[in-house]
């Protein structure tokens, strides 16, 4: 089979590991779906009939649209030993699709396993790690992890390392939060990754809301870019809100000063010096956008009093569907703004909150790759009424799960 290079992962899958308020909790998660997988299984059986082939294992836990790997497949059906997304599953069974084949039983001690994303843990110490795409064709940035902290970590982009405190031409440090509170009760996440780029959705106080981070390289519109890679975290360490300090929803921005931006390595010039990247979407120019005040957002607006006072109907009035947008990167040099890029596997959705909490994932969506978006609730961070006031409005991101 063909390898899914883009993964999606969560903490509802068996044997995911727990995301916590305690020290090393993030790093757990990091190195389960960066670069080691979970969930390893030996299956009892593995039956093809009719293209559709059926493996058996009690308790397997896993989970519609989910990536797989297959191993230990012999004789016939060895194809089948890679990457498959499941269709469909029972307790103790779950299939996928599969051509070219005669209806048999494989033979083989055949395992199947959550595979990770490709990543590689360059450098590591006690509750830190370094890691870097294990992608060769990628700019392999590194980002190291600080989480001795409950309730966040530190994360620190730098041009590369030599050991695990060492940085050369360190570019940002942000912040991911993990929890509201220090202490070893779970809490939900989501990881969307490749070999390339990741990001990580956190539930930090089980309300069904994720704030999501990301890091890894972007889609850059200049020849030769050895620094498109980007660290979208928090700004602050611990915010109060869902949403506070974050601007992964963020349709556009008009006026800097005010929210957090994602920061490259270098700007667009390649000169030595972390440069602010800005995001925007066709979702701003649909919308009401005022210099200074408020930002659209995936799916609605934040000005005004009634922060979704401008957002658009949902599903849409026209077709009764939902729409996606790609999300563009902008730098801001003193010639003026410059696109850079976009980014990779992240959508805006213009219609306002298709997805009220949690996630869901579609099928069927048109000009994507795959097929397959991944809706999942969020919040944004606008400042709100004209006044030094900020809300952090209820909005839905979009994901692409083809690869990327």
């Amino acid at each position: 089979m063909a390898t899914i290079n883009t993964k999606w992962l969560t903490s509802a899958m068996a044997g995911a590991p727990v995301l916590s308020g305690s020290a090393g909790a993030m790093i757990s998660v990091l190195d389960a779906c960066l670069k080691d997988g979970f969930n390893l299984l030996t299956l009892d059986s593995l039956v093809i009939a009719s293209n559709v082939a059926t493996g058996t294992k009690a308790s397997h836990g896993y989970l519609v649209n989910q990536v797989i790997t297959l191993s230990g497949i012999t004789g016939a059906c060895a194809a089948l030993n890679g990457d498959v997304r499941i269709a469909s599953v029972t307790a103790n069974t779950f299939t996928f699709a599969t051509s070219g084949l005669s209806d048999q039983t494989a033979s083989g001690t055949i395992t199947a396993k959550t595979p990770a994303c490709g990543w590689e843990k360059q450098f590591s110490g006690t509750n830190l790690a370094v890691y870097r795409s294990g992608n060769v064709l990628s700019t392999r940035i590194p980002i190291r992890v600080d989480d001795t902290v409950g309730q966040y970590s530190t994360v620190l982009m730098a041009e590369a390392f030599t050991d695990i405190s060492t940085p050369v031409t360190p570019c940002s440090t942000q912040y991911f939060k993990k929890s509201n509170a220090t202490d070893a009760n779970a809490r939900p996440w989501i990881v969307i990754a490749d070999d390339k780029t990741f990001y990580i959705g956190v539930d930090w106080n089980n309300t069904s809301v994720y704030d999501f981070y990301s890091f890894g390289d972007f889609a850059s519109f200049v020849t030769g870019d050895s620094f498109c890679c980007r660290l979208q975290g928090l700004i602050v360490a611990n915010p109060t809100n869902r949403g506070e300090y974050s601007s992964m929803s963020n349709g556009y921005i008009e006026d800097a000063g005010y929210l957090p931006v994602s920061v490259a390595p270098r700007s667009y010039a390649q000169t030595v010096g972390a440069s602010a990247i800005r995001q925007g979407s066709l979702v701003a120019v649909s919308m009401y956008s005022q210099s200074s005040y408020a930002w659209a957002l995936s799916g609605n607006h934040g000005y005004a009093a009634n922060v979704n006072q401008h957002s658009i109907a949902s599903p849409s009035l026209a077709d009764s569907g939902y729409h996606f947008v790609p999300v563009f990167l902008f730098e801001q040099p003193a010639a003026g703004r410059t696109l850079r890029g976009a980014a990779r596997g992240l959508l805006h959705v213009v219609e306002y909150l298709p997805q009220a909490s949690g996630y869901s994932i579609l099928s069927g969506v048109e000009n994507v790759n795959g097929a397959l978006v991944m809706m999942v609730r969020s919040a944004g961070y606008v400042l709100s009424s004209g006044v030094s006031g900020f809300s952090f409005p209820a909005t839905t991101l979009g994901f692409a799960l083809g690869n990327w």
